[in-house]
């Protein structure tokens, strides 16, 4: 009974969770998401209520946006949630997300200034495979930090980055990569852009 208790009351502050990162999200986009539960892959290992959230274009934001919602259901040690930016509507984003929060939870801990391979290309041909994890540039400290229950929830940027490019960071660091990106002025929505390493 004690135990059923306390996994209801846990199921409860999931639920209340979950719903601060929706209202998180649409906050600072302004649009309610679809919500995507995918049924493939090892999602039955993953939190009940985690889902990938689905944001369509709207004003000046002219490109979708995906996010992760319940990754760091738990986590009392940098709890972190992720998103994602493409150029059309597409399933590919939410199964990436879902392979990097299966990572994340039964792998090893993604933080900021990592890279994730994809395992699979962004597009067909694209020779982004692998993802930076950043800050969220475009939306600021308003997206990337929530308080919930004191506890502070980082929400990072995925972006899709080459082999050769992740290489680079490898190397010569973060800083180093991120200032390729400020002077190419590259379109981090585009999949089938070139790396900026040769």
């Amino acid at each position: 009974m004690v135990t059923n208790l306390i996994g209801q009351e846990q199921l409860k502050r999931n639920m209340d969770y979950n719903k601060a990162i929706i209202k998180h999200y649409t906050d600072i986009w302004h649009i309610t998401p679809n919500i995507i539960k995918r049924t493939d892959g090892k999602i039955y290992e993953l939190p009940v209520d985690f889902s990938i959230l689905e944001f369509a274009p709207i004003g000046e934001r002219n490109y979708w946006a995906y996010a992760t919602s319940g990754m760091s259901f738990n986590q009392k040690e940098h709890p972190t949630e992720l998103h994602f930016f493409s150029p059309d509507q597409s399933q590919i984003e939410a199964i990436i997300l879902t392979s990097i929060a299966h990572f994340h939870l039964f792998g090893e801990r993604i933080g900021l200034g990592h890279t994730v391979n994809f395992g699979i290309p962004w597009r067909k041909y694209s020779k982004c495979t692998y993802g930076l994890i950043s800050l969220p540039y475009n939306d600021g400290p308003n997206l990337e930090n929530m308080v919930f229950n004191k506890i502070v929830t980082k929400f990072y940027w995925v972006i899709p980055i080459t082999k050769e490019e992740r290489e680079f960071k490898i190397e010569n660091g973060l800083n180093a990569l991120e200032e390729k990106f400020d002077v190419s002025n590259f379109n981090y929505i585009n999949p089938m852009r070139e790396s900026l390493i040769h």
